[in-house]
């Protein structure tokens, strides 16, 4: 019955009766270890009844649980933690694993650290799943953060680290949970004791993280499971630093960490980030960054992260372009950062740093924030910024009573600079508070701050900077009501005045604005603003010592070219500068004449009388503003210019010298002065008059004193103006009598002009007239003596005499003044021109001669007769043109304009050209051109065009009747002159020429003579003069103007020829005795030099060398030949090619483009220029052309630049090749390039230094043309790889490197260094075995000689040889050649790559010769080591290589390369390790030598030291040896093995470890052949037996005895007492041997009686001693006998010699 009850028991009952067994078991332990056992094998399935549905059973397993809690209270006892870990993880039972977890967290603390290691990977894996629901979660991880710290990381990027993760089994979703919490813990920072949440997590998670338990608890390391947050935040930090986690994984918790006020922290957090790049376009990352700095914002959500987390958030949303498009987050970081009332309050440099770092995050969001998402954001910033600003007292801090620190000061700064950021990118159309456009209202604000905020020195420079990027975005802008805003406002601001209260803001004035104002009116407003222009005449009438800048930007604003160059248009191009292509563009529109004259001028001011200090006329002009006068009337003369030019479409370029060839086209060209004479008839008469009256009101300013060119001006627009016009200034002539009479010579003739012009007009009264006519005679009767003031007065006089008859003559109005006056006044001007020696005067009679006879107011019989008539005249005039007068020489021009024009010698006229003719002697090029001038003005009369400015009434032009033979034989006579040989005659003739072509060229006898014209400057440009040269190019220039296309092709083949072929045709010429074909000076001879053909000729005769001759002239034609060079691109050259390359010769004949290309680069700068000239007119499109030619081109110059027998043509081809390939796809030149690297390599060694310099800086081209496509990220491309292709090994081969010229060794191995830099891995790794190769060997040849000189003499120098080398270490060390093999070339090695460069290697290992290269072999061999994958298949191979290179001669070699096998060991095999411990005991036992015992012991040392892994590994074989070793008598020897045995070893136990190691080395060498190592074993022997214990065991003696016995045996020796003494020590520590061995007893008395009966005087006394230690350890043998007979014979010595002493002494007393 009881067996059918079992069998219906139920599962309760079942359980519960399984339980009680398990109860009863446990509670029947007696002993703490049964127990352990019981609870090992129950403990998990007993918690698993825990899952049992019955209540009872649950009930039961809790009541056990409580007994065996109880139960084990003892540390001792060891809990399943293990298998409960495991149980916890497969039940989902929250009863089980709450027991489960319960019995871990109390078993966890008793394992060993070995076990919770291994426990590690177990918690780890699927952690994921667990969740963080409840506590279980939390204690779990708190579990991790208990094992962690003992988990033993590997190297970071070793193999082992990269296997890590995959090592503790954890997947994906593990690594993301810890990585999250890490980032979490690292976050923490418990607060107080009722503190729940902390900055940047939530209330729940700050629960989770303290394990459900309070803070205090949980991080309480005195407490049970207690933790130091610190070192578990440290330790966190390290595995997130691991293989275990990928980049995104730990890159947040890395941020957190980097923030950390612990240094600890924060430095493995910085490393973390250092070590790879974020991803920070991820939008997952950016939207985390931006959730830790803000918090969650939820009441039971994450407050914002600390303030020192938050900067470093920042400098990575300042890296991001994610992070701009969320416009509401980045509102919102400066809204709670800058702009609320709370930010403000927070100070301290905290707070400092992270206002500093918002603003650095602004300014990239302007940056690189989408335009549409900066249009919505910038008005809300740029309006939080200004009331940033505004907040700390604007525009002065200091009148609210605040002052700002330094850091405030910054932060203001940084606001103001935001701002001008921001501004481009607002819609236009905003408007602010005020009313105001936004644009208009922001810069109201920055030109307030610029001008009033005083918070600090250099505040300006920021708000410029923000007023500089306002004015770029709003330059050229098309909003109108801006401008109309804008225009009042500027102008206030140039009348601004710092000190001053401003009338507008009413805030006081600390610093100008002008230059602002200016700068904004040339870029805001148009050129056709006139309220700009005035603003910029503003400008220019400040102080050039204090307003440089001011000034010299309002110049800007008025020059139409500067403008231009400072408002380029939108699409980054210029307008044209032609008239047409100008009214297209509103913006660069020229003002309006009439509106600009009555905005500056007015109208009608010439009935205004002066006033004291202003200009009359306008009151814009007063105070300061009257030096803005002058340049406001030339500017409306400019004006007044264009407009007539450009209506008549007279081209007028708009360049740099735009004034001036206005100008010019004034002054010399018909058609424009009757442009400009109709469009003031077409203009209104208002503004005319208007300017015309303000001009005068400026010649009379100060009471004559005149303002500028205002006087100029008036002539320039008054001579051209209308009767009617004319008339109503002509009241206004008598008031120019004061500035006739100013001090000023320039002043006083064009106020005499003026007067002439106005007086003579037929509205002026007649009366008046001679009342003025009356006083000026007066005043110049008065000239003899006259002087200062008074000759002022006179030639002033005489001025306005002489102009008023001219101009009444023009106007055929003679009549109207007397006879008298014009016989006087003549008289007058002859009178001063024969008597007064005053330079004034006599240039004022010449001036007043001049304008009579060209006026025809006098004639020949109105001269004085006799010899002191017209030849008295012509002699003064002639005197003056000698000394270079130009007013006389163009005097005597007109003068000859009055006689009859005959030929005939005697004749006035001939003989006034003569004279004319004469003044070739004179050297001054402008007297020339006076001459030239006066010539063509005889020549032709009024006729010539030199006098078109001279004619200044509206009447027309007189007529000179002038034979056509006067021109023709002038003519003749000058083209003659262009080719004598006299040098001062052939260049005034040049001159000449080219003034009868300019001003006569329209006459036929000129055109009929063009072909000899054309010859004449064609001869002219061989000349060695430069000036002539250029003469002649102009000529050249006039003469195809002229000619037809004929002679156009006919000059242009001339040319041509001259300049590609060996010959030229462009004129021969002759030399005679006189011809000048060198420089004075250029070829000294002792008493002189060499410069005509007649000294050369004289030269050859006293030498008696006539070929002398023909060396000469030769020398002379090569240097006149590139002379002629210089002057082929002066003027009129460039228009001759220009042309002809479109339609004449050179369209159809290319061959100059090689020829002149090279010249272009000529050493001369004078041929350049002149190259660079033809170029430019020749070429119109440079690289279409190039591309055409680009064959023939570079054909040419590598033809050049070695064949070239001259300097100047090696030198012009290499930098024309450098030019040439810049910028040009290489398969353009791709088939040069080993051509182009040979010879610039050769000619870098050219006896020229300057050609030397010129192929330095080609191959600098060809380098910087490889560096550039590598570092603009080109590496990888086609045109890289074919670069480095051709240019790489090129450096290392014969012409490079291995070249014999220092200079092309230096250039090639630095050009290599700058590729290895550059370049990438990938497109560099094929030529690093070479490289590197090269690199290594050039160490040594490279090292200067010096060093081997001291080297080998260092005792001299109070030096030694290892002093040297260590010098020569630190050298090579530092060399750029090692950093790029250590940094560069190593770093890009792959697999395929490494067995190329360990074959080099080897190779250069073998044959390096001197120190530098073989420390460079051991330095590669040690970063080699480092790269355990790629290098480990080769360690072996170099091992047994360096084993036959470490026998160098030289130490430092040696341990250099010891050191390297040392590193080699941690990849080497275990047989390679055996060896080398062999071969280092061979180099120590088999020879006497002892540099090769030092060798074995830095081998051995540098592998324990650098491998000491490897090293213990194998201690077996190498621990022994040292122990020997370390006993040398060398002390260098015994230094290295005994610093080898210290790091190694911990205590003498070791020797017992290794006893039977030792003993069999040492009894091996005592038979030894070398002393030094008989002595080492046996020295080791005795520290051995020194070591071990007290008592030895038998087997231990017997094995010690014979190789001691070995070790006493034979003589004495230095150090054998220690031996001795380790005998006795032996004796007393081996007492069982010697009493149960009978035999070795009696061997030991015998050795101890025979060593004490040792002679040696050193040795006696320590074998004596030890015989007595020896017969007081060894009782059992009576040893008195033996000490007698041992102690006898030294008694009886010492007796015998005290004897020998007493009898000394004794025999000293006798002698006494």
């Amino acid at each position: 019955m009881s067996s059918n009850a079992t069998a219906q028991e139920s599962p309760e009952a079942r359980e519960l009766s399984l339980i009680s067994k398990v109860e009863l078991r446990i509670a029947l332990a007696s002993t703490d270890s049964k127990l352990q056992t019981l609870l090992g094998i129950y403990l998990a399935p007993l918690l698993l009844k825990l899952a049992s549905e019955s209540l009872a059973v649950r009930n039961k397993v809790i009541s056990v649980c409580q007994h065996i809690n109880t139960r084990i209270q003892p540390q001792s006892i060891q809990l399943p933690v293990p298998a409960l870990l495991k149980q916890f993880k497969e039940q989902h039972s929250p009863l089980i694993r709450h027991f489960d977890l319960l019995y871990i967290q109390q078993g966890i603390s008793r394992l060993t650290p070995a076990a919770r290691t291994e426990l590690l990977p177990s918690v780890l894996q699927g952690i994921a799943d667990i969740g963080t629901d409840g506590t279980q979660g939390a204690i779990v991880f708190n579990l991790v953060l208990r094992l962690l710290p003992l988990l033993k990381l590997p190297q970071k990027g070793s193999q082992e680290d990269l296997a890590l993760r995959e090592k503790l089994g954890l997947s994906g979703e593990d690594t993301a949970f810890l990585s999250s919490w890490f980032g979490k813990l690292l976050l923490l920072s418990p607060g107080g004791k009722n503190s729940d949440i902390c900055p940047g997590i939530t209330a729940s998670e700050y629960v989770f993280l303290n394990k459900g338990t309070s803070p205090a608890e949980t991080w309480d390391p005195s407490t049970n499971g207690g933790l130091n947050l610190t070192e578990t935040k440290v330790a966190v930090a390290k595995f997130l630093a691991s293989g275990c986690f990928t980049d995104s994984e730990r890159f947040l918790p890395a941020v957190i960490a980097s923030a950390d006020a612990n240094s600890r922290l924060s430095d493995i957090g910085e490393d973390m980030l250092k070590r790879f790049t974020p991803d920070l376009e991820n939008p997952d990352v950016v939207q985390q960054l931006y959730t830790l700095y803000f918090g969650t914002g939820r009441p039971d959500g994450a407050p914002p992260a600390r303030p020192a987390l938050r900067v470093k958030i920042l400098h990575f949303l300042g890296r991001s372009i994610k992070a701009t498009a969320d416009t509401q987050s980045v509102v919102k970081i400066l809204d709670e950062g800058l702009f609320s009332d709370e930010a403000r309050s927070v100070q301290g440099l905290l707070a400092s740093k992270l206002r500093t770092q918002i603003f650095t995050f602004t300014t990239w969001v302007v940056r690189m924030g989408s335009s549409d998402d900066l249009k919505v954001v910038a008005p809300k910033i740029i309006s939080g910024l200004r009331d940033f600003v505004q907040s700390q007292g604007w525009p002065n801090p200091a009148t609210s009573g605040q002052t700002l620190s330094p850091a405030d000061s910054g932060l203001r700064s940084l606001a103001y600079e935001s701002i001008g950021l921001l501004a481009p990118k607002v819609v236009s159309d905003m408007q602010d508070d005020s009313g105001y456009g936004f644009k208009f209202g922001l810069v109201r604000w920055l030109f307030t701050s610029l001008s009033s905020d005083a918070s600090s020195s250099q505040i300006f420079v920021s708000i410029e900077q923000a007023l500089g990027s306002v004015l770029n975005s709003f330059a050229n802008s098309s909003d109108e009501a801006f401008r109309e805003q804008l225009r009042p406002f500027l102008v206030h601001h140039m009348n601004n005045q710092p000190g001053e209260d401003d009338s507008i803001s009413g805030y006081k004035i600390v610093r100008s604005t002008r230059f602002a104002a200016v700068r904004f009116a040339n870029r805001c407003l148009a050129y056709g603003d006139v309220v700009a222009r005035w603003i910029d005449l503003m400008a220019i009438a400040g102080r050039q010592d204090k307003e440089r800048e001011v000034v010299e930007e309002g110049r800007k604003g008025l020059h139409p070219y500067w403008y231009r160059m400072i408002n380029i248009t939108k699409s980054g191009t210029l307008t044209g500068s032609s008239s047409a292509e100008l009214a297209r563009d509103p913006t660069y529109r020229f003002p309006s004449f009439h509106d600009l004259t009555c905005f500056l001028l007015g109208a009608g001011s010439e009935e205004n009388p002066l006033e004291d200090g202003a200009v009359p006329g306008s009151k814009k002009f007063s105070g300061a503003l009257v030096a803005a006068f002058a340049p406001a009337i030339a500017f409306v003369r400019n004006i007044l210019l264009w407009e007539a030019f450009s209506k008549s479409g007279i081209p007028v370029e708009i360049e740099q010298d735009w004034e001036y060839r206005l100008d010019a086209l004034l002054a010399s060209n018909e058609a424009a002065r009757s442009a400009l004479k109709q469009h003031i008839k077409d203009c209104d008469r208002a503004t005319i008059l208007a300017l015309l009256s303000s001009a005068l009101n400026g010649l009379l300013w100060n009471n004559g004193e005149g303002l500028g060119q205002c006087g100029v001006h008036f002539i320039d627009v008054c001579s051209l103006a209308s009767n009617d016009i004319v008339g109503a200034l002509a009241c206004r002539a008598p008031s120019l009598r004061v500035p006739m009479f100013s001090n000023k010579k320039t002043t006083q003739e064009t106020a005499a002009r003026a007067f002439g012009i106005l007086a003579s007009h037929v509205s002026f009264a007649d009366v008046e007239r001679q009342t003025l006519v009356a006083d000026l005679m007066q005043r110049a009767r008065a000239w003899k003596g006259a002087v200062g003031q008074v000759a002022n007065h006179v030639s002033g006089a005489l001025l306005g005499i002489t102009y008023l008859l001219s101009r009444t003559a023009f106007r055929k109005k003679l009549n109207v003044l007397s006879n008298t006056t014009i016989t006087e006044s003549l008289s007058v001007t002859i009178g001063i021109l024969e008597e007064t020696r005053d330079t004034q005067l006599r240039e004022a009679a010449q001036i007043a001669l001049g304008q009579l006879c060209l006026s025809g107011v006098i004639s020949p019989v109105m001269l004085p007769q006799g010899a002191g008539g017209w030849k008295m005249v012509r002699d003064k005039l002639l005197q003056d043109g000698r000394r270079e007068g130009q007013t006389a020489i163009s005097t005597i021009g007109r003068f000859s304009l009055i006689f009859p024009k005959r030929n005939n010698n005697g004749e006035p006229f001939a003989e006034l050209l003569t004279c004319l003719h004469d003044l070739h002697e004179v050297r001054s090029p402008e007297t020339q051109f006076a001459v030239g001038e006066a010539l063509s003005t005889a020549a032709v009369g009024w006729a010539s065009k030199s006098l078109v400015g001279e004619f200044d009434v509206d009447e027309d032009v007189p007529e000179s009747e002038i034979r056509t033979e006067v021109l023709v034989d002038v003519a003749n006579r000058t083209i003659a002159g262009c080719g004598a040989p006299k040098p001062s005659l052939k260049k005034a003739s040049a001159i000449w020429l080219l003034c009868l072509i300019k001003d006569c060229g329209h006459f036929g006898d000129i055109q009929h003579r063009l072909r000899s014209c054309q010859a004449a400057f064609a001869g002219l440009l061989t000349d060695r003069d430069e000036f002539v040269q250029e003469i002649g190019s102009r000529g050249l220039g006039f003469v195809y103007e002229m000619g037809d296309q004929s002679i156009k092709d006919d000059l242009v083949r001339d040319l041509v020829r001259s300049f590609t072929g060996n010959t030229t045709n462009l004129g021969g010429g002759w030399v005679d005795s006189d011809t000048e074909l060198f420089e004075p000076g250029a070829l000294p001879t002792g008493d002189g030099s060499v410069t005509t053909y007649k000294d050369i000729m004289n030269l050859a005769s006293e030498v008696g060398d006539p070929s002398l001759v023909y060396r000469f002239m030769s020398l002379a034609s090569n240097d006149a030949i590139w002379s002629s060079r210089a002057a082929f691109g002066r003027f009129g050259l460039s228009n001759v090619l220009s042309d002809s390359s479109i339609n004449g010769y050179l369209s159809k004949n290319p061959k100059i483009y090689p020829k002149l290309y090279r010249y272009r680069f000529d050493p001369n700068p004078n041929v350049q220029r002149s190259m660079n000239d033809i170029w430019q007119a020749l070429v119109k499109d440079p690289n279409a052309v190039l591309d055409a030619h680009f064959d023939e081109i570079m054909d040419d110059l590598l033809t050049s630049i070695l064949v070239g027998r001259e300097w100047r043509v090696r030198q012009a081809s290499c930098a024309a090749i450098a030019d040439l390939i810049q910028g040009r796809q290489l398969e353009k030149y791709d088939k040069y390039m080993n051509e182009i690297l040979t010879k610039a390599f050769k000619v870098l060694d050219d006896i020229k230094e300057t050609v030397r310099a010129a192929a330095l800086k080609l191959c600098q081209t060809i380098t910087n043309m490889v560096i550039r496509s590598l570092e603009t990220g080109d590496g990888d491309s086609k045109r890289s790889r074919a670069m480095l292709g051709h240019i790489v090994p090129f450096l290392l081969g014969a012409e490079g490197m291995e070249s014999s010229a220092q200079e092309v060794q230096a250039y090639a191995i630095t050009t290599l260094i700058q590729i290895s830099k550059k370049s990438p891995g990938s497109i560099l790794r094929p030529f690093v075995p070479q490289i590197l190769e090269r690199f290594l060997g050039s160490l040594s040849s490279l090292e200067p000689q010096a060093v081997n000189y001291v080297h080998l003499n260092a005792d001299k120098y109070g030096l030694t040889g290892q002093q040297i080398d260590k010098m020569r270490l630190s050298s090579i060390r530092t060399s750029p050649m090692m950093e790029v093999i250590e940094r560069y070339l190593l770093d890009c090695l792959d697999d395929s790559s490494m067995k190329e460069v360990a074959s080099k290697l080897e190779n250069v290992l073998r044959t390096a010769v001197g120190l530098p290269s073989k420390v460079g072999c051991s330095r590669v061999l040690v970063i080699l080591s480092m790269k355990t994958v790629l290098f480990r298949p080769y360690a072996d191979r170099f091992v047994q290589l360096l084993k036959k290179h470490v026998l160098d001669r030289n130490d430092t070699v040696s341990a250099s390369y010891s050191n390297s096998i040392g590193y080699l060991m941690r990849l080497a095999s275990d047989d390679s390790v055996l060896d080398t411990i062999e071969f280092a005991k061979s180099l120590y036992f088999r020879t006497d030598d002892a540099s090769h015992r030092v060798i074995s012991g830095e081998i051995l040392h540098s592998v324990s030291k650098l491998s000491s892994d490897r090293f213990m590994a194998f201690a077996a074989a190498s621990l022994p040896f040292v122990f020997v070793a370390k006993h040398d008598t060398d002390d260098q020897v015994k230094d290295f093995f005994q610093k080898t045995w210290q790091d190694n070893v911990g205590g003498s136990r070791a020797v017992t470890l290794y006893l039977k190691e030792i003993l069999s080395l040492i009894a091996d060498n005592l038979d030894s052949p070398h002393w030094a190592i008989k002595h080492t074993a046996a020295l080791a022997l005795a520290d051995a037996i020194t070591s071990l214990e007290q008592n030895l065991d038998l087997a231990t003696g017997e094995l010690i005895w014979p190789v001691l016995e070995r070790a006493l045996a034979g003589k004495t020796w230095d150090g054998k007492e220690i031996v001795l003494n380790a005998f006795v020590k032996f004796t007393n520590k081996a007492e069982i041997l010697w009493r149960q061995r009978e035999k070795v007893g009696k061997q030991m008395e015998v050795i101890a009686i025979r060593e004490a009966k040792r002679t040696n005087l050193a040795y006696r006394p320590h074998a004596i001693k030890a015989f007595g230690d020896f017969a007081e350890i060894r009782n059992d043998v009576d040893l008195m006998s033996a000490s007698l007979s041992i102690v006898r014979p030294v008694v009886e010595e010492l007796a015998e010699d005290d004897k020998d002493k007493m009898d000394i002494d004794s025999g000293n007393v006798q002698a006494k």
